[in-house]
């Protein structure tokens, strides 16, 4: 860093540390940047922060203000680094260890050489977190950008966005890394890619994969896309860990919803449909029918965002508390942990406790407090315990905002748990149950798929009837 001896010699300001003084310094006389972004430069480099070269930002010269910079990042650990809009034919980052949590690439054209200290980077696990944008093939810049990357397996997160990536490129991407790789998340919004290599992407996922995102693909089931919707409906329903799943302006029509809304996994939190502009009524329909499934856990969809003209507002009040109903849901867990640390600092006993001290004449008090806090289950057990199951005055007691107990099972989605056939004592209740579900709510006891079938649980519950009217009957005799 000879460069920089002129200025390392000065006494270092009163707030700064040397470092930091020494470099906001050398970036002022030798790169000649503005003020301002020399002292956030030096400043987001001393504290580990968010550091950014730009040379979008006016007086940033920002190629210059990277090599200035080199030595002062040398295995600095960073929250993150950003290279934006960099055009450089000699190498840049080739001589610099980089440790930053993120790395951001965008509009950035760097040297072959830079592209594989980057693969090196990854592969020493000094970067979790890889995006780049709006970084085309070309001239300058001939290969994918992913084409030295060798393996990912330190990798947690990539983003390759607007890079112009065509279906061969996404089968080599899908192939050679994503399928041996172990990452929570991975978007590819804004590229080319269409058919098969759009496919082999979605099946290479892993099952690490906690967010997946194809923004601006077009994926209208009745523009070719059907094949493509199957195949991620298909993969979807099988990931254990997939939270977020990004869709936003796939131009989604109702039947693209049909293929996709019964295969989305109950570990789903958020399903972006945002500005897609072929949200009508119908579209709507079958969006909250599936938001209202009791195995659905979906709490954002963003669909609010491209209601057209003509959309029902009947529809629209229904989409905001089915998200509204899935997002009290979500909470149970935290209220019954926050409801605990209270008992407890009173020295009394938690909800859990009391119930499993209950008796045949209490046990049923808690049912609605059960369901808030999702106890259901275990109060439940503790019926079956005692020989206790439901009447019609039980199912049909309100709450203190007027919901009847099925009805709040509805909406809390307790609903398996509320067709437990034990838990009954005559067939017309468990019917009268049934017919109060919604029709998403009957589909999950059709028989079908592996599914339950409604008919054979109404026989069990007639055949426990029997059985218990059989026994009272011989202990009365005796």
């Amino acid at each position: 860093m000879g460069i920089l001896s002129a200025v390392f010699g000065r006494k270092k300001s009163e707030n700064t540390s040397t470092d930091r003084y020494k470099l906001y310094d050398a970036l002022k006389t030798y790169a000649r940047i503005e003020s301002s972004i020399a002292d956030r430069i030096s400043k987001s480099i001393e504290e580990g922060g968010d550091v950014v070269f730009s040379d979008a930002e006016r007086g940033a010269n920002a190629s210059e203000a990277f090599r200035i910079s080199k030595d002062f990042l040398n295995g600095k650990p960073l929250k993150s680094l950003t290279l934006d809009y960099i055009h450089e034919k000699d190498p840049l980052i080739f001589g610099t260890d980089i440790r930053a949590e993120k790395l951001i690439i965008n509009r950035t054209y760097l040297a072959e050489e830079d592209w594989d200290k980057i693969a090196g980077f990854i592969e020493k696990g000094n970067i979790k977190s890889l995006t780049v944008s709006d970084v085309d093939k070309d001239d300058k810049n001939p290969y994918p950008p992913f084409k030295h990357l060798k393996s990912m397996q330190g990798l947690e997160e990539l983003c390759f966005e607007d890079c112009s990536l065509r279906d061969s490129d996404f089968t080599t991407l899908a192939t050679e890394l994503v399928s041996k790789s172990a990452l929570k998340k991975l978007t590819l919004p804004q590229n080319f890619a269409r058919g098969n290599g759009l496919n082999d992407i979605i099946r290479a996922l892993p099952d690490t994969i906690e967010e997946f995102g194809l923004r601006r693909t077009p994926l209208c089931a009745k523009y070719g896309a059907k094949e493509t919707l199957e195949v991620l409906a298909d993969k979807v329903e099988k990931m254990p860990n997939l939270k977020v799943l990004d869709l936003s302006d796939c131009d989604l029509d109702a039947d693209s919803l049909k293929i996709l809304m019964p295969k989305l996994p109950p570990t789903l939190k958020v399903f972006n449909l945002a500005d897609d502009i072929r949200m009508d009524n119908e579209s709507l329909t079958v969006l909250i029918d599936h938001l209202r499934n009791p195995n659905c856990h979906v709490t954002e969809t963003n669909a609010s965002t491209v209601f057209s003209s003509d959309c029902s507002e009947n529809l629209k009040r229904q989409l905001k508390e089915a998200e509204e109903s899935n997002a009290a849901v979500s909470l149970i867990d935290i209220q019954k942990q926050k409801a605990d640390e209270i008992a407890k600092a009173k020295g009394e006993k938690t909800l859990s406790e009391r119930i499993k001290e209950a008796d045949a004449k209490t046990v049923k008090t808690f049912l609605h407090a059960a369901v808030q806090n999702g106890l259901l289950t275990e109060t439940f057990n503790r019926m079956a315990e005692m020989g206790v199951t439901l009447n019609t005055q039980d199912l049909n007691a309100t709450n203190k905002d007027g919901k009847t107990f099925v009805q709040s099972c509805i909406k809390m989605k307790q609903v398996e748990t509320l067709m437990r056939p034990e838990m009954y004592g005559n067939a017309k209740d468990y019917q009268n149950v049934y017919n109060a579900l919604p029709d998403s709510g009957k589909r999950m006891f059709d028989g079908q798929n592996g599914r339950p079938a409604f008919s054979k649980m109404k026989n069990q519950v007639m055949a426990n009837a029997v059985k218990k009217m059989v026994a009272n009957k011989s202990v009365r005799q005796a």
